[in-house]
């Protein structure tokens, strides 16, 4: 169930157009659970969003949890600015 999961995110990483290589680090758990390495480490109790939080620059911010596809599209915003 887990493997399909992540097979799937791999899947959505590599049909977006600006991804040009795909590296997955993944750690099962068990059938239902494993790890892809999104940070909602329970820090920062300050943030709104607790324990969802994103990192900018040299700055914390509120943020709900993201899915993959919001945040390939936001990697694609990004670079356009950069463009």
């Amino acid at each position: 169930m887990i493997e399909a999961y992540f097979l799937d995110l791999e899947q959505i990483i590599q049909e977006f157009p600006n991804v040009r290589f795909v590296s997955l680090t993944k750690k099962t758990y068990n059938a239902t659970q494993g790890y892809i390495g999104y940070d909602n480490a329970p820090h920062h109790v300050e943030i709104a969003t607790f324990p969802h939080h994103k990192h900018e620059v040299d700055d914390i911010r509120a943020s709900n949890e993201p899915t993959l596809y919001d945040v390939l599209l936001e990697v694609a915003q990004r670079q356009r600015r950069l463009e």
